[in-house]
């Protein structure tokens, strides 16, 4: 997982991984938002890996936020499009 900022725009450095010791069964997540492929996942899908970037996590963890606050089950595809609109995907 990458918590830093090493991946974000403008920059987009690499986060220093040795890829050779990683398993391609390891699942490899990036909170980084822009890109929404960054450096670290893109080697990390090239490698097999599954993948899950910080676009994703921003949804899922609004989601439940949303649903916490007013007790309303949201619709994941509305804030999809919105984080994608916001991005300017």
């Amino acid at each position: 997982m990458n918590a830093t900022h090493l991946g974000a725009a403008p920059e987009k450095e690499p986060v220093p991984v040795n890829w050779e010791t990683v398993s391609k069964d390891i699942t490899v997540v990036d909170v980084i938002t822009n890109p929404r492929l960054t450096p670290f996942l893109k080697a990390a899908r090239d490698k097999g890996c599954p993948i899950v970037d910080g676009v994703e996590m921003l949804v899922q963890l609004a989601m439940q936020i949303f649903e916490e606050w007013t007790g309303i089950k949201p619709d994941e595809a509305i804030f999809q499009r919105a984080v994608a609109k916001a991005l300017g995907e």
